[in-house]
């Protein structure tokens, strides 16, 4: 909504990230009475940065809590694509970053409250059914393939209820997580558990309780914090063309996916599959020689932690030795690369004189902010971030092609399963690239029974649906946490 009169829309609709700047209080207080203000406090000024932003670069804290407070997004990315968590930890903020986790977390458990109407329609608007979805890792990296693991996530559904089994609980890098982990919604409490079946743990997902925030969200917030680099990975979906795969004489392709006989099935190529890789890195961080080449092996990824925080139960961190074996990683090198990292200083801004000058926030004559606030995801502004200092900022580009398999015989429609893919999306990187891919426009209005995707840059994944068998005696108990398992307050990936 635009509200506020001419003179705010024309003259001086960045005033808010101006006074954040400025770490003028009573100003921001002030401005956040006025309607436009407060209807557009996430809109991004003509460099690409919302308000919030600019209050995390220079770690006003009191001025992000208020602005939280009124609404703000604590997951808003800039036009340069990182959000207000990486942002924060580019600044090496420990209070900042523990602000925007528990906001981050509140906003999780609200959306997740949101859709469970939706949820609950879909499932019981579906018969019950059990199902197999493999997974098959590989990747172009010279002999990286043969360590590539495989796995068979168990689908069950039973009315408002469903189940998802899994041994592969995550991946960084080129590293898999290993464990028995079931994810189970229970239609009838409406609350979604992760439960390791290994430590015989469990924990209820998207929960983000003020009580005992601290002791909670403490360790997660330096886990965070003992990353060097920050990493973002975005799938861009403009140019994805799906063309049908032909043979030699020019006919469409088909086969057959899936066990007992399977569903026929028309094959497509996909290409203008593109990551983009964004890294911040600090030339100031800690360590140097043997030491720097060990924090390369430590580092994860911090993709898009906004929707990351809800996660699975703690796996200890592992390496791949063969297809199917993994093994843990020393404790005592993690703890000390942790240990180390945590202590870093917080960074000042290396962008200040730039942002503090009088033209910064200025709007060109004849200015539209209707046609600013519709078109700026398109725009080409080139930013990198708003910089701390010894920050500097890489972007790569790989380009992936593959196979997608589309069949007009399987009994469901790619829509009945949606809500639960995205219910299931916060809790690891596996979902959620899944539900990116499944969410696409297809060629076809068929389901996609089989399909190639990038997980991460040097690894990728094929997705086979099979064994769909409907059954009206699927027990109950499955979507129960057993009573003897012990509840865990904090999850971390």
């Amino acid at each position: 909504m635009i509200n506020g009169g001419d003179d705010v829309i024309n003259n001086s609709p960045f005033l808010l990230h101006s006074k954040v700047c400025e770490n003028n209080l009573n100003e921001v207080v002030r401005l956040l009475k006025i309607t436009f203000y407060r209807d557009n406090i996430d809109l991004r000024d003509l460099h690409g940065y919302p308000a919030s932003h600019y209050a995390i670069h220079f770690g006003y804290k009191e001025i992000l809590q208020i602005l939280l407070q009124n609404g703000a997004d604590p997951t808003k990315k800039s036009l340069a694509g990182w959000s207000c968590m990486q942002e924060a930890l580019g600044r090496c903020d420990k209070e900042l970053v523990a602000i925007i986790l528990h906001a981050t977390k509140l906003k999780i458990h609200n959306e997740f409250k949101k859709r469970i109407p939706n949820l609950l329609s879909a499932l019981n608007n579906i018969p019950d059914f059990e199902m197999d979805l493999k997974w098959e890792f590989k990747s172009w990296v010279p002999l990286v393939s043969r360590f590539c693991p495989y796995d068979n996530y168990k689908i069950y559904k039973r009315g408002s209820s469903f189940r998802v089994n899994t041994t592969i609980t995550g991946i960084e890098g080129i590293t898999f997580k290993r464990g028995e982990l079931s994810f189970i919604f229970n239609g009838e409490q409406q609350k979604l558990y992760s439960v390791d079946f290994g430590k015989k743990q469990y924990a209820e997902l998207s929960l983000a309780k003020a009580t005992d925030a601290k002791a909670v969200e403490e360790e997660e917030v330096d886990i965070l914090l003992s990353v060097k680099n920050i990493n973002r990975v975005k799938l861009l979906q403009d140019q994805i063309v799906f063309s049908p795969s032909k043979s030699w004489f020019g006919n469409e392709k088909f086969e057959r996916i899936g066990d007992n006989h399977g569903w026929n099935a028309k094959i497509y190529n996909v290409s203008g599959i593109d990551l983009k890789i964004m890294s911040r890195k600090n030339r100031l961080a800690n360590g140097n020689g043997k030491e720097k080449d060990k924090d390369k092996e430590k580092d994860k990824e911090i993709c898009d932690y906004e929707t990351n925080t809800t996660t699975t139960t703690t796996t200890t961190t592992t390496t791949t030795t063969s297809s199917n074996e993994i093994t843990p990683t020393s404790s005592t090198d993690i703890h000390h690369h942790f240990q180390r990292r945590k202590d870093l200083k917080i960074r000042e801004s290396s962008m200040k004189s730039k942002i503090m000058t009088k033209d910064y926030f200025a709007v060109p004559q004849n200015f539209d902010l209707k046609y600013h606030i519709d078109n700026i995801d398109k725009s080409k502004i080139k930013e990198t971030g708003l910089l701390c200092e010894g920050e500097s900022v890489s972007v790569k580009s790989k380009n992936f092609e593959g196979t997608i398999w589309i069949s007009d015989e399987f009994p469901r429609k790619i829509t009945d399963l949606l809500p639960i893919f995205e219910v299931l999306t916060p809790t690891n990187k596996l979902f959620s690239r899944l539900n990116e891919f499944v969410s696409l426009k297809f060629p076809s209005d068929g389901f996609p029974v089989k399909l190639d995707f990038p997980v991460v840059p040097t690894i990728t994944a094929t997705v086979t649906f099979q064994n769909y068998v409907e059954r009206e005696d699927i027990k109950p108990d499955l979507f129960e946490v057993p009573r003897d398992f012990v509840k865990k307050k904090r999850l971390t990936n």
